[in-house]
């Protein structure tokens, strides 16, 4: 059985999961926004990411399915 997955939200402070394929893995951000298009994070360095459609969903799926 697989373990449930929480929901992202805005303003949720997230740890990037190592290992998915992302480049900023190991990396903690907020997200700022979760569109269609794209879920878009603040790195704290100043930077802000898109990742492209639910591809950070996704990564935080597969790291809680194993």
């Amino acid at each position: 059985m697989t373990k449930p997955t929480s929901p992202l939200a805005v303003d949720m402070r997230i740890q990037i999961p190592r290992g998915t394929g992302l480049r900023f893995g190991g990396r903690y951000a907020t997200i700022l926004q979760i569109k269609p298009q794209g879920t878009t994070v603040h790195l704290g360095n100043g930077k802000l990411v898109t990742f492209a459609g639910d591809a950070l969903q996704d990564a935080f799926r597969r790291t809680r399915s194993t």
